[in-house]
């Protein structure tokens, strides 16, 4: 499983959480798998910007899986929300899998990875960034994306 931050990142604009002063992040990643995983689903468990932690089982971090099979690269909109500030810094993608290993699960159990990235210039989504982000909010459920023009890191 190889998976990569493609696009840009951006703020949605306005804020959320209880007392509406957290920001929600934008990301794109894209998910390559080279072999056959268990439901074809990736599980995100959680998503770390400047130090700060939130989990995808507390709804801080949508969606909570994704989907992808054997020998195809999918991208997929990734939001993290509540987050205390819109700073400039690091960002990082934790998930998990169980491959399968002659159509069984492998009985070493969940495999782990992350993602881990820097980024600088955080625009709001859907301004300077010529649309390549989408202004929707929430997404719509599953929503995939398509990785933008040009980006050659991405597949």
């Amino acid at each position: 499983m190889t998976v990569q931050l493609c696009g840009t990142i951006c703020k949605h604009p306005g804020n959320s959480g209880p007392d509406d002063t957290f920001k929600i992040y934008h990301f794109t990643f894209c998910f390559t798998a080279s072999q056959a995983i268990v439901g074809n689903t990736v599980t995100i468990t959680s998503m770390t910007i400047n130090g700060v932690t939130k989990t995808a089982a507390s709804g801080a971090v949508t969606p909570t899986s994704v989907s992808i099979t054997p020998g195809s690269t999918v991208c997929y909109y990734i939001d993290a929300l509540e987050f205390p500030d819109s700073a400039n810094g690091s960002a990082r993608l934790d998930f998990s899998y169980t491959k399968l290993i002659g159509g069984n699960p492998d009985p070493a159990g969940a495999t782990t990875g992350f993602v881990q990235a820097t980024f600088n210039g955080i625009d709001r989504c859907g301004t300077s960034d010529h649309g390549v982000n989408p202004k929707d909010w929430p997404h719509p459920s599953g929503a995939t994306a398509d990785p933008p023009p040009g980006n050659n890191n991405c597949l």
